[in-house]
């Protein structure tokens, strides 16, 4: 919970003539909260590999190239039992002189540990434009499988960018949110995925395209997800065509596993900004190394008022 927030509710409580000046501070954070999440978005950057069963054996993969730089914050990935090297291309030094364990590198995916939690490193690494992080897999087990590791990371717009900049018209909903309304409230958002009722796609490899969440009339910050889905890889964009990541990742690495209790909410890095009148957009494939979704499931986005 947001502390500012909260300590104007106990002052609020405590004196109702005497909170101005906790209202005023929580006022400048909600101003600058709204304003960097005009100009940062939470992005996920996949790799997949795929071990080929031989014990000690490296196996290299690549992130995609994307147009514009990143800041990598973390990772999560489902190969737990693995050995990994980091680097970024045309780089000297690796991350690590030689791969060491994965989970020294990641958090794991709850079907490793009954619960998602990605690691975050201690200092965030900035991925120039059109560069690719490099990513080395060294079989432990010899068990053949494919395998998933994903950077959680921030696209941060430059300022010259128009989606960055606050808009007296365009913005109008929020600074209008933030000046009238002194308790900003929690807002939950849900995205049906019908694996289980839409013919044919509880099979690994079916698609299912261009799921949304309602419209609302007021601007939201989208601070995190959940959902019981395992088995299947998504991709997110928003009405603006803001896109998420390049391509489909394991849906474990944008929303925490629901059903294990142990963390019921993954929370993005900085939340997500998303105008009034606006849905989030959800593609789906099902299957993850064969095991598939069978039944209806939602994801559940956690999100706040400005």
């Amino acid at each position: 919970m947001n502390d500012l927030l909260l300590n104007h509710y106990i002052a609020l409580l405590r004196d109702p003539q005497g909170s101005k000046q906790t209202f005023d501070t929580l006022q400048k954070s909600r101003l600058t909260r709204f304003a960097k999440s005009k100009a940062v978005k939470p992005y996920w950057l996949p790799v997949t590999v795929a071990l080929d069963g031989i014990a000690g054996k490296i196996k290299t993969s690549y992130t995609e190239a994307v147009d514009y730089p990143l800041l990598i914050l973390g990772a999560i990935t489902n190969v737990p039992e693995s050995r990994i090297r980091l680097s970024a291309v045309g780089e000297q030094k690796p991350w690590s002189t030689e791969p060491v364990d994965a989970l020294a590198t990641a958090g794991a995916d709850p079907s490793s540990v009954g619960m998602n939690s990605p690691l975050f490193f201690p200092a965030p690494f900035v991925l120039a434009a059109r560069n690719k992080l490099a990513v080395d897999f060294q079989n432990v087990t010899g068990v053949t499988t494919i395998g998933y590791y994903n950077f959680i990371a921030l696209r941060v717009l430059a300022q010259s960018e128009r989606d960055a900049r606050i808009d007296s018209e365009n913005d109008r909903d929020a600074l209008a949110e933030i000046n009238g309304n002194r308790n900003p409230r929690t807002v939950f958002l849900k995205m049906t995925v019908p694996f289980g009722t839409e013919p044919g796609k509880n099979v690994d490899g079916a698609s299912i395209e261009n799921r949304t969440t309602q419209e609302q009339d007021v601007p939201l910050l989208v601070l995190g997800a959940t959902t019981p889905l395992e088995n299947c890889l998504m991709s997110l964009t928003d009405s603006s065509g803001n896109i998420w990541s390049p391509s489909k990742v394991p849906v474990w690495a944008i929303a925490s596993r629901s059903n294990t209790r142990k963390q019921p909410f993954s929370f993005f890095p900085k939340p997500f900004y998303l105008p009034t009148n606006s849905v989030l957009r959800g593609n789906f494939t099902n299957g993850i190394n064969g095991n598939v979704e069978a039944a209806d499931k939602d994801i559940t986005f956690i999100c706040q008022t400005p």
